[in-house]
């Protein structure tokens, strides 16, 4: 069973082509009329796209859905692209009707039924959230009214609550497993790089300075050190003499990890105590003298303040699969066949 919006039978987007002739004087595809192309295209889906037990998919079911997005895609691109993607867009949908129409029966035999309100109620909320230009946009891609969408909405829900109650209620996480997931994530995930913190004075020094520029950029460090050195706070030389746009906050550089700044550095600084000065050093941006702050050293979230989160991703891996493996059971039971091939 796919997770997906309440439009999920709907809405589906891809690129689409077709492969036609006029039968007695062939015409290169971008010629032809969109309404030809569009139905050129919809030929390819068998009629029926599928059986099951009890009842079919009938491919004017399929063409309805895919029309109004083929105009679309059709009226936007002149490009042809491969039947295959057609092909495998109109499977789709047929496997997700196959399987909403068994799973919707099976709902109704265990005593669900639709909720039409609570559907124009998540309807609404979608339109809100979208704005009503762009929800109204999305209507016109369905291929069917509004009453129908409410209708296929209401039949989305109820099978998500009745496999809530069936399927995702039953499924359990070990506390081992959560364990596991753990370790395994120590590794990276949850470890936690050391965030630097540093202020600096920096004169900026290119590759391929000449001699004379470089010299004086020499001096501008050499004088900026030396009052430092005497006495001068680090924030007001770093205001009135420093490149970086750093100098508007006193050189202060905030926190950083150790790709943000360059390798020459955060060597220099790994080995700096918080309050020291560094010598004058030299990377592809200048000439810096650094002040060293406080880094927070890294280390790995410890296991309660993820276990909530590992619990959640687990469930919800073991819920996709359990509930999949609940849905290609129905199917099998039903004898669902689906007859469009993406080979």
């Amino acid at each position: 069973m796919r997770m997906t919006s309440p439009l999920r039978l709907l809405v589906a987007t891809a690129l689409f082509t077709l492969h036609g002739v006029h039968a007695q004087e062939p015409l290169p595809e971008i010629l032809l009329p969109v309404s030809e192309r569009i139905e050129k295209a919809l030929s390819i889906i068998p009629d029926p796209a599928a059986t099951y037990d009890g009842g079919q998919v009938d491919a004017e079911e399929i063409r309805i859905l895919m029309r109004p997005q083929l105009e679309k895609q059709f009226e936007q691109s002149i490009e042809p692209v491969p039947e295959k993607r057609i092909r495998a867009w109109a499977a789709g949908l047929v496997n997700s009707i196959v399987e909403q129409k068994l799973l919707l029966a099976r709902a109704r035999q265990d005593g669900f039924t639709p909720d039409e309100e609570a559907a124009r109620k998540r309807l609404q909320g979608m339109r809100k959230r979208m704005g009503s230009q762009k929800f109204e946009e999305l209507l016109k891609l369905q291929g069917v009214d509004y009453e129908e969408i409410v209708r296929r909405t209401a039949d989305t829900l109820v099978v998500d609550r009745w496999l809530a109650e069936r399927v995702t209620s039953i499924v359990t996480v070990k506390e081992s497993e959560i364990r596991k997931a753990y370790k395994k994530g120590c590794k990276k995930e949850f470890r936690i790089a050391t965030v630097y913190r540093a202020s600096h004075v920096m004169i900026a020094l290119t590759k391929g300075t000449d001699k004379e520029e470089a010299k004086r950029a020499r001096m501008a460090a050499d004088l900026a050190l030396e009052e430092i050195r005497m006495g001068a706070k680090f924030e007001r030389i770093a205001r009135t003499m420093s490149d970086c746009p750093s100098s508007t906050h006193g050189g202060d550089l905030g926190e950083f990890s150790e790709r943000q700044v360059p390798p020459r550095f955060l060597k220099v600084l790994k080995k700096m105590e918080p309050g020291q000065i560094s010598e004058i050093i030299r990377t592809d941006m200048g000439l810096h003298i650094i002040y060293a702050g406080k880094a927070t050293p890294a280390y790995v979230r410890p296991f309660e303040a993820v276990r909530i989160e590992l619990l959640a991703r687990i469930k919800a891996r073991k819920t996709k699969k359990a509930i999949r493996e609940f849905t290609d059971d129905i199917r099998d039971d039903a004898n669902a066949k689906v007859f469009i091939s993406v080979e």
